[in-house]
């Protein structure tokens, strides 16, 4: 399992261990930029109880596919964004959230629209969708500076190595408290919106069907709109139907 953020709990992981019984090993993968202390303990509890390993595994969106396809991990999610190239190699889940590319800079930057970062040096990470948007939205003049990974996008951005920085909604509010003396703005979003699911192998029908199920239920139940609030801060917006 595949895990940007920190949510996940004993619930997730029971459910997991109940799905998948002969289990031997559930690897949590995550963003090193993303802490993770605090939930240690309990998941390292929670594997005890379930008879599996708990390995946590830093990842980066460049190769989370690549884990999945090889059989590293049996699904992937943590804003595994859905567009065709990534159809090709994995299947996806019904959309259980969503988040927008924004562009963060100084507020002394004069970035109102994507056009001003012509000329301008704009880190993202590779192997995200906001790096497919910006490449797409950017003037031709714009040095895109591709990381490989959110945490040195991020280390650039704060040690001024770049003009401003193409990332995902959530993470540019991480960064923005992180570093609050900076008083970093979120100048434009660049559309279109970014749906994520979760990843399975291609052919894993059983499991894909029973994901869907799961986010069917907790869509209807209202938990799936009290986590996304509470982890990103915005309304859930209508989920399409994949």
């Amino acid at each position: 399992m595949s895990l940007i953020t920190t949510e996940l709990d004993a619930k997730r992981l029971s459910l997991l261990g109940e799905f998948i019984p002969n289990a031997k090993r559930i690897a949590v993968l995550r963003d090193p930029a993303v802490s993770a202390a605090d939930h240690i303990p309990q998941l390292e509890a929670t594997a005890r109880s379930l008879g599996v390993a708990l390995e946590i595994v830093p990842t980066s969106a460049a190769n989370r596919i690549p884990y999945l396809v090889t059989g590293r991990v049996d699904m992937m999610m943590g804003a595994l964004s859905i567009f065709p190239d990534r159809a090709k190699l994995v299947w996806f889940s019904s959309p259980y959230g969503s988040a927008t590319s924004v562009i963060l800079a100084p507020p002394a930057a004069r970035i109102a629209a994507v056009g001003d970062l012509a000329g301008k040096r704009v880190a993202v990470s590779r192997g995200t969708y906001t790096e497919q948007v910006l490449a797409a939205a950017a003037p031709k003049t714009a040095r895109i500076v591709r990381f490989d990974d959110d945490s040195q996008a991020m280390a650039a951005m704060a040690a001024g190595q770049v003009d401003a920085y193409g990332v995902a909604n959530v993470p540019a509010r991480v960064l923005m408290k992180r570093f609050p003396d900076r008083k970093y703005e979120i100048k434009v979003t660049i559309p279109p919106r970014n749906w994520y699911a979760i990843g399975v192998r291609r052919g894993d029908v059983d499991l894909l069907q029973w994901l869907n199920t799961f986010i069917f239920f907790r869509r209807e139940d209202g938990s799936l709109q009290r986590l996304y609030e509470r982890s990103t801060g915005d309304t859930l917006p209508a989920l399409p139907v994949l």
